[in-house]
């Protein structure tokens, strides 16, 4: 693939949706785990105010947005929230 600055509006205008992976991209690699007796915890990462706009903006220039990522959809659900 070409870097973004060298791809023209027609090339652009062909993509119909942008896929971002999570862990590593978006946020940190790894989960915090936290067990104690019975309880376990995981501390759930947190996408910069910034992407979380960058992302939003895509969208309303009408691309379709999809997130890839092993974790769970509760988890992700909380990280994406604000998306």
């Amino acid at each position: 693939m070409k870097p973004l600055n060298q791809i023209s509006k027609a090339e652009i205008n062909k993509i119909k949706m942008i896929v971002f992976d999570v862990d590593g991209v978006l946020v940190p690699r790894g989960t915090k785990i936290k067990q104690v007796g019975n309880t376990t915890t995981l501390q759930t990462k947190v996408i910069n105010e910034k992407q979380i706009e960058q992302i939003r903006e895509l969208h309303k220039m009408g691309f379709l947005i999809n997130i890839s990522s092993g974790r769970g959809l509760y988890m992700l659900q909380e990280m994406f929230r604000e998306v």
